[in-house]
């Protein structure tokens, strides 16, 4: 097809070395176009090289090329400056295509209130509403400040910028919030609006306590009148750090004692005790041997840590020029390379900052821990000082307050922190015990007695039997005997109230219903039993200090063949040594927590024995005729409830006995007697299964008789020991004669209920009602 075209053109003398094409607008304007691409080149635009040239309606020559496009220039913009002015003869500055809007030349004028304002030109059409830009002092109508403010501005909407400056009354230090804040907190208008008439600020805005816990740091909680920093939780760093570890938990949060040995150790002296325990070796003022990196020796006292010393001879101008010593101005660079005095030996610390040994002993009171001769010379271990206020004195860098953690201090500062971890630890089991309460204290018994009944009906009847042999009764025996060989220190196990077919001997389908109806109880009791059983940091150090002590001087007493003071024996004055050399004394928290964790443990199996009680009823009215030696073994488990709140309660008194703690000593005697009276009352109740007989109705009368006389007779002994107790004070006595006093009356009198019961006939003591254990779980610690 092509090729008959192009001979059509050569035919009619068509084709040629180019074509020629002419502008539109321009008609002379010719060019010949040969190559590709040339177009581009002679019209760029559509049209030609040459200007447009076309006038726009402002006037002006169109500013481009000659184009094809826009032929009437309805979207050409004008680039030339704008020639308009304003009202007032004011150039405008815009090109000329942007409208020209408000004039924005600026005028100085003076306005009522007599203060001059330069203000844009367009302002001058309405002068009424120009605000006054002047910066001026006005009296805030809500509060005593003044404000710099525009002079037209209302200073009744003005939110006061000043600081509070008042006294807060929730912790008497002066507010640091901005007024307004404090106004809107004291402010009845719901909108958020500043005061217009003056507002008595007694109220403030919410702010940290920022008081110092027991561990020193601000405490993190809002302040308020209400607010007591015993239940706050510091979140910040740990301060239990060593060679060996780090501790990345909370402050807060209880933390193990570093069981590594002490490194603290130097030609002269070495401490024998572990790392967490407060060091228990005399402080080495003699000048260290060894040479630093760069050869020069160490400045500092011998057993500290070499490779973190400054040397003051290669310290840089700066370093040299800091003071050393605050009491006497002494910079580094006036330390002798020769030094041999505390008044010179340094001591670089973890910050890095440098200070003579004689100002750190200062600041950590070192001779508080350390006794001393007339010359100053350490001569032994002392106990380290009891801190009486809430929080601890860490020793801590007089430049930065980074706690001072160096070797020769560290019975100083592991004291500080051990006093800390007791805190923290005594804190979480006061909370997990508060917590374990609220736990009980949700029980619905109701609900349970109801499940309960429900249960006995769906367990199936040819599974309710026990094949009864002198070897299972023997075995029965034992396993329960076990759980109380098993614990000596602490509450039975947990296991004893769930695995009842195999401490029991109960049938396993009741056992599994049993732990159904009492699985959330015995999930508190597992609390309770943890809280009970938990190690006070000081108490773990302690041991250990102590063992380790009792050992290095028995040693020493023997290799150096030394005899000890008179009369004393090797093992009493090793003893009486590693006592002091522990650096602190058996933590009394851990004793009382324990006693209270086991009261709070008998608190829960007071209810566990009367769910108990609620199967006892409704196994009775189901099995009492068909299997009644599962009823025997059944009251024989609820007995056994009881007597392991005796046994609990007979490691309580030893507990309070030890620590003379006359609240502790009166309550666990108290509940020990109780649980005297429970299993009397539930051993009877068993033998009520079967007819009794006179003879035998005579001989627990009798019995009861005996007991109640004893309860009594001990009820007070113990009342006339508790006030002659040494130590005892008024608001003890009172104490006893308000709380004691009237709980041992309640139980002797159902000791005597007890009695006529059993001389005349009826009830002992209905299911669940007691008013003598009632009574003795009210009785509050002082410090709980």
């Amino acid at each position: 097809m092509w090729a008959e075209v192009v001979e059509e053109f050569r035919r009619n003398d068509q084709i040629g070395d180019g074509i020629t094409i002419c502008c539109q607008r321009h008609p002379a304007t010719r060019q010949k176009i040969t190559q590709p691409g040339q177009i581009v080149q002679v019209a760029p635009d559509g049209g030609c090289r040459l200007p447009c040239e076309a006038q726009l309606r402002c006037g002006h020559h169109c500013p481009y090329k000659c184009h094809s496009d826009d032929e009437h220039h309805l979207l050409v913009k004008c680039p030339k400056p704008c020639q308009r002015t304003c009202q007032r003869l004011h150039p405008c500055p815009k090109g000329c295509s942007q409208p020209c809007g408000n004039c924005l030349f600026r005028l100085k004028i003076t306005l009522n209130c007599g203060h001059e304002n330069n203000v844009e030109c367009w302002r001058l059409d309405d002068v009424g509403s120009i605000r006054c830009a002047k910066l001026v002092q006005k009296r805030l109508p809500g509060c005593e400040h003044l404000a710099t403010i525009p002079c037209s501005q209302d200073p009744a909407l003005y939110a006061c910028e000043s600081i509070c400056g008042l006294e807060m009354n929730c912790c008497q230090q002066t507010c640091k919030s901005q007024c307004h804040e404090c106004q809107a907190v004291n402010c009845s208008n719901q909108d958020g609006s500043v005061a217009v008439a003056y507002l008595t600020r007694s109220r403030h805005s919410s702010h940290r306590c920022n008081k110092p816990l027991y561990c020193s740091h601000p405490c993190p909680d809002p302040c308020s009148a209400d607010h007591s920093c015993i239940d706050s939780l510091c979140k910040m760093e740990c301060h239990q750090k060593c060679q060996h570890k780090r501790c990345a938990l909370p402050c807060s949060t209880p933390c193990a004692p570093c069981m590594e040995a002490c490194v603290w150790n130097c030609d002269h002296h070495k401490c024998v005790v572990i790392c967490g325990s407060p060091c228990a070796r005399l402080p080495c003022d003699q000048r260290c041997l060894r040479k630093l990196k760069c050869d020069h020796r160490c400045p500092s006292v011998c057993g500290e840590d070499c490779t973190n010393q400054t040397c003051p001879q290669c310290a840089d101008a700066s370093r040299r020029s800091r003071i050393v010593n605050t009491i006497t101005g002494t910079t580094l660079g006036e330390i002798s390379a020769d030094a041999e005095t505390l008044e010179e030996l340094i001591i670089t610390l973890a910050c890095g900052h440098v200070y003579t040994v004689e100002l750190l002993d200062e600041i950590c009171e070192l001779s508080r821990y350390y006794s001393t001769d007339d010359h100053g010379r350490w001569l032994d271990l002392a106990q380290p000082p009891l801190k009486s206020s809430d929080s601890q004195d860490l020793p801590v860098c007089p430049d930065c307050g980074e706690q001072i953690t160096v070797r020769r201090y560290g019975r100083v500062f592991k004291s500080a922190n051990l006093r800390i971890s007791e805190q923290s630890f005594s804190k979480d089991v006061v909370r997990s015990l508060v917590a374990v309460q609220t736990s009980f204290n949700s029980l619905d018994i109701n609900k349970i007695r109801t499940w309960v009944v429900n249960l006995v009906n769906e367990l199936p009847e040819d599974k309710m039997k026990i094949e009864s042999s002198p070897h299972s009764l023997s075995r029965i025996t034992k396993n329960r005997q076990k759980h109380f060989d098993d614990t000596s220190t602490s509450p039975v196990k947990l296991s004893a109230f769930q695995k009842l077919d195999r401490t029991h001997g109960l049938p396993r389908e009741l056992a599994q219903a049993w732990k159904q109806t009492a699985e959330q109880l015995l999930k508190v009791y597992e609390s309770s039993l943890t809280a009970a059983t938990k190690r006070s940091p000081g108490s773990v150090v302690y041991n250990a200090a102590f063992t380790a002590l009792y050992d290095h001087f028995i040693d020493v007493l023997h290799e150096r063949r030394l005899a000890p003071p008179d009369p004393i024996s090797f093992e009493k004055y090793a003893e009486k040594s590693a006592h002091v050399g522990c650096g602190i004394v058996p933590s009394e928290d851990d004793q009382w927590l324990r006693v209270e964790a086991i009261w709070t443990s008998i608190r829960v199996r007071t209810l566990l024995a009367n769910i108990a009680g609620i199967w006892t009823e409704q196994l009775k009215e189901i099995y009492f005729s068909k299997s009644p030696r599962v009823i025997d073994y059944w009251l024989d488990f609820v007995v056994f409830i009881y007597e392991s709140m005796g046994h609990d309660a007979l490691i309580a008194l030893r507990i309070a006995t030890k620590s003379k703690s006359v609240v502790h000593v009166a309550k666990s005697s108290l509940l020990f007697l109780q649980s005297e009276l429970d299993i009397f009352v539930h051993r009877f109740r068993r033998e009520e299964l079967s007819p009794l007989t006179t003879p035998r109705r005579s001989v627990l009368y009798q019995t009861a008789k005996q007991h109640a006389s004893n309860a009594e007779k001990k009820l007070a002994q113990l009342a006339r020991e508790l006030q002659d107790q040494p130590g005892t004070d008024n608001s003890q006595h009172r104490w006893l004669t308000q709380n004691f006093g009237s709980v041992a009356k309640c139980l002797v009198e159902e000791w005597n209920s007890v009695v006529g019961k059993l001389r005349w006939g009826g009830e002992l003591m209905p299911e669940g009602k007691r008013d003598s254990i009632d009574a003795i779980m009210a009785i509050q610690s002082d410090r709980f």
